[in-house]
């Protein structure tokens, strides 16, 4: 209100009905002020509606002078949680770039894990590669698959884990799936 060059006023019993009048609000509101004057309390409010940011209306504050208490009121109820056009845009545009950057996070993680399948399935091709020559029949047990997924987890995590099992299924898939492709 200052700033604008509204003046501002602090009401109380002894000055509500110099001041009342002077203050550009609605019956309404001048009664509102009445009454909280009467029942005790101190209002400190400007003489009329501020414009901020494109935001009209009012803030005062209640005081009750025995105590010290207060309330900063602000007209709409609002009492500070509004937000102007220029604020909820701003609010927008934080929101989708803190999106944009959740995806890039997503998609760098699922390259991780794409390069992790890769080194994976080389590793695997490696592995059969050097077993030398297997009959159809040592390739179907389940053993044979068990320990060479449990082997090839093992390069990637040398602790026995949830890590480390949940890497040993799915190589044993992987591989079922490749020999199941291979007709093996």
């Amino acid at each position: 209100a200052n700033q604008q060059g509204i003046a501002v006023y602090t009401i109380n019993q002894d000055n509500v009905d110099s001041v009342l009048p002077q203050l550009e609000y609605d019956s309404a509101k001048k009664q509102e002020f009445r009454n909280l004057i009467n029942s005790g309390k101190e209002i400190t409010v400007p003489q009329k509606e501020v414009t901020i940011s494109g935001w009209n209306g009012t803030g005062y504050i209640v005081e009750n002078p025995d105590n010290g208490m207060g309330a900063y009121i602000i007209s709409g109820g609002l009492n500070g949680g509004g937000l102007t056009i220029p604020q909820i845009l701003a609010l927008t545009v934080l929101i989708v770039c803190f999106s944009l950057l959740v995806s890039i996070a997503i998609v760098a993680f699922i390259e991780l894990a794409v390069s992790l399948l890769i080194n994976a399935i080389l590793a695997i091709t490696a592995n059969i590669l050097l077993a030398g020559p297997l009959t159809v029949y040592q390739i179907a047990k389940k053993d044979f698959l068990k320990d060479l997924a449990n082997k090839l987890s093992g390069k990637f995590f040398k602790e026995n884990g949830k890590k480390k099992m949940i890497a040993t299924l799915a190589i044993n898939t992987l591989l079922k799936k490749i020999l199941s492709k291979l007709g093996i």
